[in-house]
C-alpha cells in the first residue's frame, strides 16, 4: 500500500524530476547557447575556441544519456550524472577564467561567476553521490 504523499512506483520523484530536466534540458540548451556565440570566435581566437565548444557538445549528449538512465532507474544512472557534472562544470569554469572562449564579462565578474558554477554543480554533485532514489551499482562505495 502506497502512502499518501509518495509518488507511484513507475514515476520517478520530484527530485528526480528535477534531475532528469537540468540533464535532459539545461545542459544541452547552455551547450548550444556556448557553440553558437563562440563558432565566430574561431577564427579570431583559434583551436582552443573549437575545443572548448567540441568538448561541450560532448558532455551534452553524455547529459542526455545520463537524463535517460536517471529515468529509467539504471545503475549507470549515478556515475553518469558524476561524470556529466564533473565534466561539465571543469569545462565552463575553464571557459570562464581563460580568455580562451569569448565573453562579455568584466574581469572583475569573473570570481562571482565561478563561484557560482562551483555552487551549482557542487549541489548537484552532492545531491547524485547522497541520495537514496538512484540505484547503486554493486561495485560503488
Amino acid at each position: 500500500m502506497l502512502s499518501v504523499g509518495a509518488p507511484p512506483p513507475d514515476r520517478p520523484a520530484r527530485s528526480l524530476i528535477l534531475l532528469i530536466v537540468a540533464l535532459r534540458t539545461y545542459e544541452p540548451v547552455m551547450a548550444a547557447l556556448a557553440a553558437s556565440s563562440g563558432w565566430h570566435a574561431v577564427g579570431v581566437r583559434g583551436w582552443p575556441v573549437a575545443v572548448i565548444i567540441v568538448l561541450r557538445l560532448g558532455v551534452a549528449v553524455l547529459a542526455w544519456v545520463s537524463a535517460s538512465a536517471v529515468s529509467r532507474r539504471d545503475p549507470t544512472a549515478r556515475p553518469l550524472a558524476v561524470t556529466v557534472f564533473s565534466l561539465s562544470g571543469t569545462v565552463q569554469v575553464i571557459a570562464a577564467t581563460t580568455s580562451w572562449f569569448p565573453s562579455n564579462r568584466q574581469p572583475d565578474d569573473v570570481p562571482l561567476v565561478v563561484a557560482a558554477l562551483v555552487c551549482y554543480y557542487g549541489a548537484w554533485l552532492t545531491f547524485v553521490v547522497r541520495t537514496t532514489r538512484l540505484p547503486r551499482r554493486h561495485d560503488d562505495d
